[in-house]
């Protein structure tokens, strides 16, 4: 099993699974729903190679990773689009482009960070928003008592160290004081292989 979780730890591994079993399809529909408009800056934390970028297309998009590789592959992936930026950032050293963004997507992240760290990052995140934008959180859910095997193998097999429970990330929020202004539950397609579902959460500056 420690063979296994290692392979898929290479990102085009990881990235090629997640597209045969359908999470990409299943997030390419989900991230975008929650936004009331299909217009303005928009600040994707954690972007990897650009995995969600294609959703985005109708934004002024900036992707960040702290990944310099991810970033690169990036950058040559979406060459062609004058309206999609790639960086490399690191937010638990400071701000990204402090008030600047309309939305923030924080999407499938919060698993691979530090939990010590998680107030700092959301700061920073929301120091980045204009007043009056909207930061949006989507993060996968540990819930035993529901899910099945193939469900909690993939949750094992994740790259992230930190799954939590929708239970758990709430009282993270409420400890910091946010103000969750939406909470949504998106279960992922109950097919032959059950993917771990996703909670959503909306903070307005």
């Amino acid at each position: 099993m420690k063979l296994l979780k290692k392979i898929l730890n290479i990102p085009i591994v990881w990235n090629t699974l997640q597209g045969v079993v359908g999470a990409n399809t299943f997030k390419y529909a989900m991230y975008p729903s929650v936004f009331k408009s299909r217009s303005g800056k928009l600040l994707d934390f954690g972007c990897a190679c650009g995995n969600s970028t294609e959703a985005f297309l109708d934004f002024d998009y900036w992707g960040v990773d702290i990944d310099r590789e991810a970033i690169k592959d990036a950058s040559k992936k979406f060459a062609s689009y004058p309206n999609v930026k790639f960086e490399w950032a690191d937010l638990a050293q400071a701000p990204y482009k402090p008030d600047f963004f309309d939305h923030v997507l924080f999407a499938g992240t919060i698993h691979h960070l530090d939990p010590r760290l998680l107030p700092l990052f959301i700061k920073n995140l929301l120091v980045s928003l204009k007043v009056g934008g909207e930061l949006h959180i989507f993060e996968i859910i540990r819930q035993p008592q529901k899910d099945n095997f193939i469900t909690k193998l993939f949750l094992h097999l994740d790259q992230g160290k930190y799954i939590k429970t929708e239970s758990e990330l709430k009282a993270i929020f409420k400890q910091e004081g946010y103000k969750i202004a939406e909470t949504q539950f998106f279960p992922s397609p109950n097919s032959l292989i059950k993917l771990p579902d996703f909670v959503y959460f909306r903070i307005i500056k």
